[in-house]
């Protein structure tokens, strides 16, 4: 059962990581303010999309695969960290604050409305 989780897992994460790579790559998503809209548009999106799937109690199978698999190869908690500290290295750091505190309470916020769905 543990090898299959891991295995199913594993494929919704290549799955996720694939959709992040697509909508990074968008040219609707420019780096306009110093940091990436794509990245917290993808974190804002995951958490609201992981708050649908926990709300829908399903299997163990289907949360492994939907949730620790495809929206956690898409959300990037990595690349959010790298990015704070560039703007606070770059720039002042009052703006790099604003955005940690911004994507992490809109995601909060994201996850509590897909919950409530």
């Amino acid at each position: 059962m543990l090898l299959e989780l891991v295995f199913i897992s594993a494929l919704g994460s290549a799955v996720g990581a694939e959709a992040r790579y697509f909508i990074a790559r968008k040219a609707l998503f420019k780096n306009i303010f110093d940091f990436s809209l794509a990245t917290l548009f993808i974190n804002i999106f995951g958490s609201f999309c992981l708050g649908i799937v926990i709300s829908l109690h399903l299997t163990l199978f289907w949360q492994t695969f939907l949730g620790s698999g495809i929206v956690g190869g898409f959300t990037t908690f990595s690349t959010f960290i790298l990015e704070t500290v560039n703007l606070f290295q770059r720039k002042n750091k009052s703006y790099s604050i604003a955005y940690l505190v911004a994507t992490l309470l809109i995601s909060i916020a994201a996850f509590c409305l897909g919950r409530s769905i």
